[in-house]
């Protein structure tokens, strides 16, 4: 798409009389385009698709745990928002599942992920440095 517009932004600026290489040059980008889902390229280092893939197919299961241990009230909001914080996407989907699995009902989990963000961003360094 930056292709096209840059292509359409150099004819608005009166090169009308070379319309027709200009737009013929875009033909090759449309046929042979590809989307970031067809490379691999940006799963790496990490591959958050694989994680979150392992962690939806576990969430019954940890639905399931975590109506048997209803009976006690869950309170590990200020532990789990720490760990959503943090920088290991595995151990974060990880910590989530066991939230649940210990007790904590979809929205006491939605909530705490809610203050984690809230957190994150009050927190977040205005810098934005490659590291946040």
């Amino acid at each position: 798409m930056d292709f096209t517009n840059k292509a359409f932004e150099a004819l608005d600026h009166g090169a009308h009389d070379l319309a027709e290489p200009v737009l013929a040059s875009l033909a090759r980008s449309y046929a042979t385009g590809e989307r970031m889902e067809e490379s691999n390229e940006w799963r790496n280092p990490i591959d958050l698709i694989a994680i979150c893939e392992r962690a939806f197919e576990s969430i019954p299961a940890a639905l399931e745990a975590g109506r048997r241990m209803r009976a006690r009230s869950w309170s590990d909001r200020n532990e789990l928002a720490s760990a959503i914080l943090g920088e290991d996407p595995q151990a974060i989907a990880d910590t989530l599942l066991s939230a649940l699995g210990d007790g904590a009902s979809p929205e006491e989990l939605a909530g705490t992920v809610v203050y984690a963000a809230a957190l994150r961003i009050a927190r977040f360094h205005i810098s934005n440095e490659f590291g946040d």
